[in-house]
């Protein structure tokens, strides 16, 4: 029989217990022989030690934080709407307000603890921050294979169009999700400067850029 500290276990014959040990009950009969006895041994498991830290706090510029947790072998978070993963160690948070962040972190005993962080979220100016690359390389390595901005936090109203040098439109979405991999029609296009135009609504309120970056192959 296992037990997390701090708990308490209740015997078949009424005795209650929080510790580890070996438990012992003899049943005697009416003439008071022994008859029966029963052995329960107990294991109290520490629950875990539970470590929260976030890299930073939120403005409208930098929308998103980076929790992380440890201690244990599952994770579980709330608020968990503001998160892409409520069950991971290591969450994004996007919070729309400041916000406190709780976390259960279990361990493979079976015990848990809890845990607390506050993200604040403050206002910020606009024109210090929604940045975009200069540059990308779709080569297929899995870093900077795609050109967007997957780090602008939460906005609306999204749009984001590229052209090439001829002006033509070699991409275009209304999703800050998407970002383009250097194809139209599944077909590579060539290295180059590429023109980008993105509109959107964020905290800071709306937000233009527009400029080149650099395709490289």
């Amino acid at each position: 029989m296992s037990l997390c500290e701090g708990n308490t276990y209740t015997l078949p014959w009424g005795a209650v217990v929080n510790s580890s040990g070996t438990y012992r009950d003899t049943l005697r009969t009416a003439m008071h022989c022994d008859s029966v006895v029963r052995t329960i041994i107990i294991t109290v498991y520490q629950p875990p030690v539970v470590t929260i830290s976030k890299s930073n706090d939120v403005d409208c510029v930098l929308g998103v934080s980076k929790l992380t947790a440890t201690g244990g072998g599952a994770y579980s978070w709330t608020p968990a709407a503001s998160l892409n993963d409520p069950a991971s160690s290591h969450p994004t948070a996007s919070p729309d307000r400041t916000t406190l962040y709780r976390v259960r972190v279990t361990n493979n005993a079976g015990c848990s603890a809890e845990d607390s962080i506050e993200v604040a979220l403050s206002t910020g100016d606009a024109n210090n921050g929604y940045l975009v690359p200069t540059a990308f390389t779709p080569n297929g390595d899995g870093r900077n294979d795609c050109f967007g901005v997957p780090y602008w936090g939460v906005v609306k109203d999204f749009s984001l169009s590229i052209y090439n040098r001829w002006g033509a439109v070699v991409f275009r979405s209304t999703q800050d999700s998407d970002c383009w991999d250097g194809t139209v029609n599944g077909k590579n296009v060539e290295a180059g400067i590429y023109v980008y135009l993105i509109r959107a609504t964020t905290r800071c309120g709306p937000v233009l850029r527009k400029g080149t970056f650099l395709l490289i192959r």
